[in-house]
């Protein structure tokens, strides 16, 4: 049963018990309706009965105080008073008659007696009537006495003893009846009381009864209900409610396992998506946090904990402005972020968060606003990417993009911007501006005899010294390679900048020392002034530039400033090296010959293989007005090549020609022994022109040698195991340690015309000449001179054990055809 049912059940019984109360209270009160009625019959037939018998005794009286006074005799009122009298009389036997009838059809015996009563009050009346007309007959007749005698016999008999007699028997009868009714009324009152009451007992006992049953199984289930909602609430979905009624309540439990069923099979697809969703935010790079609407911080992942070195609860409820370095970028607090995104301008904007250490972290941050279905705003979803890479990569490209990474100085690109800068600042303020172009001396055979990689160390070790020398001063630039620049607008005049470039020339003239090896550096210094010579920074450049040539060609280690007759040697240095190019393609360089002399006796051993240019308009040009600038150009390389080619054809010729072998020396350039395979070239070279090795000799700077690199050794060793001879050419110019000449396979060292040149008026030069050949000796290695012009010298050289010379002194370089006329006088 249902519990509506039920409730019905209830219902219908209140409506039984409503009905049956309803139904006692009719009867009851129609019970007591009619025992009323009764009373009022009877009281009613009581007045009846009263009012006859006032009206008789007043009759009475009337009459008999008619006949005591001897008055005449109203018969109208009498006929109207006996009418009366009947009409009452009537009346009370048709109450009578109605009350018999109502009253539960008495039995026709009591029915009689009742009517035979009235009739006898009729007779009664009738008779008094009739006796009193007779007694006014008599008083009419004058018997006054006898009239009023006769009536009161009347009176007497009828009236008193019958007519009275009958009227109190009924008026007692009436209210006995009465009485009756009273205690009728009553006793039918209390039984219907009782018959209610216990009806009402009995339905209340069911309906208590009923409800109780019904209110403790609705509470049961109700229990069981709440309980397991109160477990369900609180996450345990493995809940069952056991109410199997089919009744609503086992319905709703029914139902109730159903929702908890597909909850738990929801729960479990939002654990999975939730985890799947965890794993997303924790594997996610971006730091995320999710804000509620006052700002506090509600949600975050693994990428924020990491990096902010925060844990997730050390964040929760926390202000936003936690996180957010003050003062570091567009924005200065978490609300302003907040702000831009509900104004839907925060994509992309770059700000800093501030890790638990004080570490600031850029990033790139957006946002949006998390709404509700209804539109509500329950928070503010922040995503931020970290950018220190991003900007740390920045940096470097700016860093890569305008400062050098082998020496940490600005590069050529920030000189160009500085430069312009610092002009623009002197333009204002009208003051001194200078420009010190550097390059140092020969770094290209520096660098590449010790290796690259040393020669990296050199140019740091450069960098170094010349950022603490030029502490103080303005800006130190590398502008490529072997160059570096200076900037200098604290200086109010050239001398000034002559005692700086004095001091930068000191530094690096100091030894440096580069795996345990002493490396000896110079440095040449072009030096522009602002705006004497220039009024920008490109022509500024170029000035100092041309005075760094100047510097070169004075011999290096020294400074020049510059002079404008500069700019036309510039012009033509650049137009020499077209010219060398076209000289190259036009076969415009011829070899010279000058011969080499034994000391003792003057005969020609060997000769040494010099370059000249037979230039179309400017004639026969020496090689000191355009070796220089080939060597800068690299063209030196293939001037060499040319030489070697047409040395070692020229010799074969002779050979040849009958004319007795000699020793050909011919210089190699740089270039040729560092970047090409010069072994494999030469031995290209011997075999195209027969050539044999054992007659050519090549010479070699001592410069080349500096640092001792390993590739030298290996390329002279080649050349050494060719047949060829190697020599030193200007030994004793050079900074190195001298330890090559016992490792490397050198035979012959030739001295500088430097110190030859005042043999005679130099101690200092004597002294070497004597440690040179003294020491060249102990080595075993042949020793020659050049540049011997006088007798002199030639002696000194002699005396001191010199094994051969060249110079002036005997020929100066000539042709080949000249060279065999010499050769054919040599002793």
């Amino acid at each position: 049963m249902t519990v509506r049912n039920k409730f019905f059940l209830i219902l219908i019984l209140i409506a039984i018990e409503t009905v049956v109360l309803t139904s006692i209270m009719y009867w009851m009160r129609n019970a007591e309706q009619a025992h009323i009625d009764r009373i009022n019959f009877a009281h009613t037939q009581r007045d009846i009965l009263l009012q006859i018998t006032l009206s008789t005794s007043k009759q009475m009286r009337v009459i008999s105080h008619l006949l005591l006074q001897d008055e005449p005799y109203d018969y109208s009122a009498h006929v109207i008073y006996k009418r009366q009298v009947q009409a009452s009389l009537d009346r009370l036997q048709r109450l009578t008659r109605d009350e018999l009838a109502f009253v539960n059809e008495k039995e026709s015996a009591e029915e009689k007696k009742e009517l035979e009563a009235l009739k006898n009050l009729h007779r009664i009346n009738n008779s008094i009537a009739d006796e009193t007309e007779k007694a006014f007959k008599l008083q009419s007749e004058g018997r006054q006495k006898q009239a009023y005698k006769h009536f009161k016999e009347v009176i007497e008999k009828l009236y008193v003893e019958e007519f009275s007699t009958l009227i109190e028997e009924q008026v007692r009868g009436e209210r006995s009846e009465v009485d009756q009714a009273q205690a009728a009324i009553g006793h039918k009152n209390a039984y219907y009381r009782r018959i209610a009451a216990g009806f009402s007992i009995l339905i209340a006992l069911i309906t208590l009864t009923i409800t109780f049953q019904i209110v403790a199984g609705l509470s049961r289930q109700l229990s069981l209900l709440v309980d397991a909602s109160g477990r369900i609430g609180k996450g345990q979905l493995d809940t069952k409610v056991a109410i199997r009624n089919q009744d609503e309540f086992g319905q709703l439990a029914s139902t109730l396992n159903s929702i908890t069923s597909g909850l738990k099979e929801s729960r479990v697809k939002i654990d999975a998506a939730r985890d799947y969703l965890d794993n997303i935010l924790s594997s996610m790079t971006d730091i995320l946090f999710v804000i509620s609407p006052q700002g506090g911080i509600l949600k975050t992942n693994r990428a924020a904990e990491f990096l902010l070195g925060y844990t997730e609860e050390q964040l929760l409820d926390k202000p936003i402005e936690t996180i957010f370095a003050s003062g570091k970028g567009p924005l200065t607090h978490g609300s302003d972020v907040i702000e831009l995104i509900q104004k839907g301008e925060c994509y992309g904007v770059e700000q800093c968060y501030q890790a638990r250490d004080g570490t600031h972290i850029p990033m790139l941050i957006s946002g949006s606003i998390l709404y509700t279905q209804s539109g509500e705003d329950v928070g503010t979803l922040l995503v931020a990417q970290d950018i220190s890479k991003l900007k740390e990569s920045e940096n470097q490209r700016h860093y890569f993009a305008y400062y050098d990474q082998l020496s940490g100085l600005p590069n050529r690109r920030h000189f160009d911007i500085r430069l312009q800068e610092a002009i623009n600042h002197s333009s204002t303020n009208s003051t001194f501006l200078a420009l010190i172009v550097l390059d140092l001396d020969h770094f290209k055979m520096v660098n590449d005899s010790i290796g690259h990689d040393v020669g990296d160390e050199l140019i740091k070790a450069v960098a170094e010294r010349l950022k603490k020398r030029l502490e103080h001063e303005d800006t130190l630039f590398r502008i490529g390679g072997d160059e570096f620049s200076v900037i200098l607008q604290h200086t109010s005049n050239s001398k000034d900048v002559a005692v700086i470039a004095q001091n930068i020339m000191a530094e690096i003239e100091r030894p440096i020392s580069i795996n345990g090896d002493q490396i000896y550096i110079s440095a040449s210094l072009g030096i522009s002034v602002y705006p004497n010579d220039a009024n920008d920074s490109h022509t500024l450049f170029k000035c100092a530039e041309s005075a760094l040539h100047l510097a070169k060609e004075h011999g290096r280690n020294n400074y020049q400033f510059y002079k404008p007759e500069l700019t036309t040697s510039s012009f033509e240095h650049f137009s020499i090296i077209s010219n060398l190019r076209r000289a190259l393609d036009n076969d415009e360089f011829e070899v010279y010959f000058q011969p080499q002399l034994l000391m003792t006796n003057n005969q020609i051993t060997s000769a040494e293989a010099l370059v000249r240019w037979r230039h179309p308009e400017r004639g026969l040009l020496s090689p000191g007005t355009f070796l220089h600038i080939a060597e800068k150009s690299n063209l030196i390389s293939e001037i060499s090549k040319l030489v070697l080619y047409k040395t070692c054809m020229q010799a074969k010729h002779w050979q040849d020609a009958g004319l007795s072998p000699i020793t050909v020396a011919v210089n190699m350039a740089g270039q040729q022994i560092h970047f090409e395979d010069i072994t494999e070239h030469v031995h290209s070279v011997l075999e195209k022109t027969g050539f044999d090795p054992q007659y050519l000799e090549l010479e070699i700077t001592e410069n080349f040698f500096l640092g001792s690199g390993d590739r030298i050794g290996k390329i002279l060793r080649d050349l050494d195991a060719m047949g060829i001879t190697i020599s030193i050419d200007d030994f004793g110019t050079g900074y190195s340690s001298l330890g090559y000449l016992q490792r490397l396979p050198i035979s012959k060292l030739k001295i500088d015309q430097g110190f030859v040149r005042e043999i005679h008026e130099n101690e200092n030069d004597k002294a070497i000449v004597r440690a040179v050949i003294a020491m060249g000796h102990s080595l075993g290695l042949r020793i020659i001179a050049e540049g011997v012009e006088t007798y002199a010298q030639k002696s000194f050289l002699e005396a001191e054990g010199c094994d051969e010379y060249q110079g002036y002194l005997f020929s100066k370089p000539v042709p080949a055809n000249e060279f065999v006329e010499l050769l054919k006088n040599s002793p």
